[in-house]
């Protein structure tokens, strides 16, 4: 079974390369189609024969750029796939000169690439994005150390062809080696300002760093700022009492907690930047701790050298060759900076200020604590409270709602009284006044409180309507001091109270039955009075009607809901009447 399946594949083989060769023009052979039709794009292997416009562009334009290249001219990038690339340097050979990519130089908001010559080189430029046709559109000038210009801006002019004939380019000039010089290339379109291309060039020689260090600390009675005082003076000591140098070769301070950072100043530099390590050594353990890289200034933190010890600071030269790759730290031009860190003068004042400020932190949080419990149990009552003063609006509207059904229950059973003895003239009347009091009822049925003028009358209305059925009399005195159209009070507050004075007390009296209403103040109390001169009953027993245990319990109610204004019920019966006194505290 195997033999067969290699059979077929070798078949189908066949069958396709003789396919193949039939595709091929009648002057082409199979062994030439690697040389002739395909090129490679990066890994891509491309049939020119049926490649786009696009794609014959693209390979054009490599076969030029890599002429250009063959001619030694360098890239930062790849122009075949980034425009911004476009611009290329050539070195004079034989120099001895070492090449590197530098960091980006900041212009306004751009960063311009640059290369360091560490040596006498010097340098072509050519830009390789434009022909003789469209170099009309394009302006270039070149700088020396960004003051002085030394070709003004100009469209490019010389045009140059590679060794092989295969590729052309704009050539910018060559410029030749001046110690500590930088030169500066800009181009661009001055139709499309984006196709702007720069490149900085840097023949200052990589030094060790210059540094200049000193100690920043915090002075309470002079501001929130860090002080800076040097650590490369030699009597700074005589004024700093945390510095103990006496010697530069032999810098030494002591840790203090006002102590923040060490600020460092590394000189003017070149386009590089410092690889910059620490290295300690505590209590005979040593580490290297790397800082990252820097140009110019850098800020060490006490967290790093916050115990006694040996410390040296270590700052390296960081390159890098043509293309990006990562070489090496030129360690041959590093600067050191030694110093030691004393432990503190005083050691056990020291740990006695850490232990107060944690001692101190525990009573803060231990008050926070406390604090929030008391206002945690207090929002716990609060709620409670608004829960119960709910509870109470809801039971008082349930009391008052059985109090009006009651007070309907009464009033009908008048008229049925006078219906049933055939008086219909005085049923008719006392029909006429209880429709008008009912009215006003229900009008004032959603409202806790009203005026004290709308509860007389409200009482005016009912003591006038049961008039016609018992034949007694009635008064209803308020205080001059009151303004009773102001002044409020629980709605029918008084209805229960008058209604057993008439119904329990005075009815079988006819017109020697008397009762008397008084609404007074006394300070700031509202007094409210009922009186009778019926046959009176015993108070110290439970409440003789149901209108009574309604009021006691709904005055209950008011209490809960207004605390800072009790109400009090006192009656006073005997045989001779009864006074119902109601106390309304700091009421008014």
């Amino acid at each position: 079974m195997k033999k067969i399946l290699v059979l077929l594949a070798l078949v189908c083989f066949i069958i396709e390369t003789n396919a193949q060769k039939k595709d091929l023009p009648a002057d082409t052979t199979a062994e030439d189609t690697n040389d002739k039709y395909f090129k490679f794009i990066g890994s891509i292997r491309l049939d020119i024969r049926k490649a786009t416009k696009e794609q014959l562009d693209f390979i054009k334009k490599k076969e030029i750029l890599d002429a250009i290249k063959k001619d030694r001219f360098l890239f930062l990038g790849d122009p075949l796939f980034n425009a911004n690339a476009a611009l290329a340097v050539r070195f004079e050979k034989n120099t001895g000169s070492a090449i590197y990519e530098g960091v980006k130089t900041s212009m306004g908001n751009r960063d311009i690439p640059s290369i360091i010559i560490d040596g006498k080189a010097g340098v072509d430029f050519a830009y390789v994005s434009i022909t003789k046709e469209d170099a009309k559109d394009y302006r270039y000038h070149i700088v020396q150390n960004f003051n002085n210009e030394l070709v003004q801006w100009k469209t490019p002019d010389i045009f140059r062809t590679t060794k092989n004939g295969k590729a052309a380019y704009a050539y910018l000039g060559k410029f030749d080696y001046h110690p500590n010089q930088v030169l500066l290339v800009e181009i661009y379109n001055i139709k499309n300002y984006r196709k702007r291309h720069a490149i900085v060039i840097d023949w200052r020689e990589i030094k060790p760093a210059k540094l200049s260090v000193g100690v920043e600390s915090i002075r309470d009675n002079l501001s929130s700022r860090p002080v800076y005082s040097s650590l490369d003076e030699l009597n700074i000591h005589k004024y700093e009492n945390f510095i103990e140098t006496t010697d530069l070769n032999h810098k030494k301070f002591r840790i203090s907690d006002s102590l923040v950072r060490l600020n460092i100043s590394l000189g003017r530099s070149g386009s590089f930047n410092y690889n910059v390590k620490l290295k300690r050594t505590i209590k005979g353990t040593t580490e290297i701790i790397d800082l990252y890289d820097y140009r110019s200034q850098l800020y060490v933190y006490r967290e790093y050298w916050k115990l006694p010890g040996e410390y040296e600071l270590i700052f390296t030269p960081k390159v890098f060759p043509p293309g990006g790759k990562y070489i090496s730290l030129l360690n041959g031009k590093a600067a050191h900076y030694k110093f030691t860190v004393l432990p503190p003068l005083n050691q056990s004042i020291l740990i006695t200020y850490k232990e107060f400020a944690l001692s101190i932190l525990s009573i803060i949080t231990l008050a926070g604590l406390v604090i929030w419990y008391f206002i945690l149990r207090n929002r716990i009552r609060l709620i409670t409270e608004k829960q119960k003063k709910e509870l109470a609006v809801m039971q008082l509207s349930t009391v008052r709602a059985q109090l009006n059904p009651h007070f309907m229950f009464n009033a009908l059973a008048g008229i049925q009284n006078l219906m049933n003895k055939n008086d219909i003239d005085t049923a008719n009347r006392y029909l006429g006044k209880f429709a008008r009091l009912t009215r006003n009822v229900l009008d004032e049925k959603s409202n806790e409180l009203i005026s004290i003028a709308d509860e007389k009358m409200l009482l005016d209305d009912y003591l006038q309507m049961e008039q016609l059925r018992f034949g007694f009399t009635y008064s209803i005195k308020i205080d001059d001091e009151i303004n009773a159209t102001i002044a409020e009070i629980p709605a029918m507050l008084l209805q229960p109270f008058v209604e057993n004075a008439v119904k329990h007390g005075i009815a079988g009296l006819s017109t020697d039955g008397k009762i008397e209403i008084a609404i007074t103040k006394k300070q700031n109390n509202l007094v409210l009075q009922v009186s009778d001169n019926g046959k009176g009953f015993d108070s110290t027993l439970n409440y003789p009607t149901f209108g009574l245990n309604l009021s006691k319990s709904r005055i209950e109610l008011l209490n809960t809901i207004y605390k800072d204004t009790p109400a009090e019920l006192s009656i006073n019966s005997s045989n001779e009447g009864t006074i119902i006194t109601i106390l309304l505290k700091d009421w008014l």
